[in-house]
Formats: structure tokens, sequence, C-alpha cells
């Protein structure tokens, strides 16, 4: 039975091993992408996405390191919650000043006449005179704004042969939503499972059984619903992974920080 020292103790240790939340940020290596013609915009909004994380309380705690699952998700969800609030409001400020904002009406237009593409995470429509794809996502999949910025920067550090541009955002029911845009691929087929695990294992992702989802332990990036959609073959047998879910792992984030703490 835990004495009353016991307990004092182990609220001590909880107390002193507890660190404040600082925001992830992707490997190192991947940060060169920001010096390119796509990844420079990207860049700016991650910036001021990252101001919002940065200006939380010093006393609110890193939810990465809480071991209970259900109160991770819990401090998780109630952090975010609030920066995405703060997020928004410093983005639409900054794509104001910088003529970023693009009619909500333009968009709705060209997506109804293009025959309403899209599903959950994305509103499509195919720009002829650009040969462009331009979506408007919901950031459904993703907590933060930053969170979708840094699946934007990997996305064209890690798949450069279809690389996607931050446009800017619109404002839709009082909330903000960025519009990007990616090349049109001329593709003959949609790649097969086995093509696109020898192709993710040749960089360093592992399987996961029973999906169409890939891991890189070393690196904490997981990337998701690689099917024959998102995976094309072009007509020379080239591999094009248009549409990919990328995130960084949770428990990858303190070793990622590490590394720019050695810089």
């Amino acid at each position: 039975m835990n004495t009353f020292n016991d307990f004092f103790n182990s609220v001590i240790i909880e107390a002193y091993e507890r660190t404040r939340y600082t925001f992830d940020r992707i490997p190192y290596s991947a940060q060169s992408i920001y010096g390119s013609s796509e990844g420079r915009l990207i860049r700016e909004a991650t910036t001021i996405a990252e101001g919002s994380h940065g200006s939380v309380s010093d006393d609110q705690e890193e939810f990465t390191e809480i071991p209970q699952l259900a109160r991770r998700k819990a401090a998780k969800f109630k952090l975010f919650n609030a920066i995405k609030n703060k997020e928004e409001r410093a983005l639409y400020i900054w794509a104001k000043q910088k003529k970023l904002l693009i009619s909500n009406e333009e968009f709705i237009r060209q997506w109804e006449r293009d025959g309403k593409k899209g599903e959950a995470e994305h509103e499509v429509y195919y720009d002829e005179p650009t040969h462009r794809w331009f979506k408007r996502n919901t950031l459904n999949f993703h907590s933060t704004f930053l969170e979708y910025f840094h699946r934007l920067a990997l996305h064209n550090y890690m798949f450069p042969e279809a690389p996607v541009q931050l446009e800017g955002f619109l404002v839709r029911y009082d909330h903000l939503y960025p519009i990007i845009s990616q090349p049109h691929i001329q593709a003959t087929r949609g790649a097969t499972q086995a093509e696109v695990k020898v192709h993710m294992e040749a960089m360093g992702f592992e399987h996961i059984p029973g999906s169409d989802d890939y891991y890189n332990e070393k690196s904490g990036i997981r990337v998701e619903d690689l099917h024959d959609e998102n995976v094309l073959i072009s007509p020379e047998g080239y591999m094009y992974i248009v549409d990919p879910l990328v995130y960084l792992d949770e428990d990858g984030k303190k070793h990622r920080l590490a590394a720019y703490s050695k810089i």
C-alpha cells in the first residue's frame, strides 16, 4: 500500500518531468524545400502558424510526454483547439496583407463548373489554362494549420515529382481554408500496392500491414492513403505520388527537436 510519502514523491517526479509545450518541426534535412519556388510561401505561412503555437502559456505541458493515452489525447485536443483559433486569426491578417485572400464565390463557381469533384478533405477543380488542379482543404484530417503546412513541405521534399503550391486562402462560413494547386499528371493507370511498397521501402518506409500506409521510424514520418487513385503511373512508367496524407509521428517529436538543438 502506498504511503503519503510515496504519493508525494510521485507528484514531485511528475511535476519535474513535465516540460513546456513546444511546437514540432519537420526533420532538419527537409528544411531545404523552403528554398524552392513552391516552398517559400509555405515557409512564410509556417512561420505565422509557429507564432501562434509559441504564444501558449509557460505552464502548458508537452502532451507528447503524457504516458496515459486518454489524458494525452484530451490534452492535445484542448491545446490544439485553442491554438487553431489563434492560427486562423493570424493567418487571415497575414494573408490579407499579402493579398492572398481568394474569392470564395469564384472558387465555388469553378468547382461547380468542373463537376463538384472532391471528397471529405478536398474540393477540387481543374484549370485548363494552367494545367493545374486547385484544391480547397477542409483541414478535417489535421489538428492545426501548422500540421497541415508541415504536410505540404514534407510532400514536396519526399515527392518532388508532383509538388504542391500554396496559392492562398479563402473565407467560408467564417472560417479560413487553404488553397493549394498541383500540376496535372498524365497517367495511364494507378499503381499497384506491390509497386508502391517497393518504391516506399526504397525510401526507408515500412509498410503497415492491412493498409495503404507507411512509416519511417527514423524520421518519425507516416505517409497514408497511398492507393491507386493517389499514386499514378505515367506512360513512360514513372511513378507520381499526388495526394498522400503525411504526418509527423508524436513519438518522434523529441528526437526531431533534439536534432535542431545540436545545430
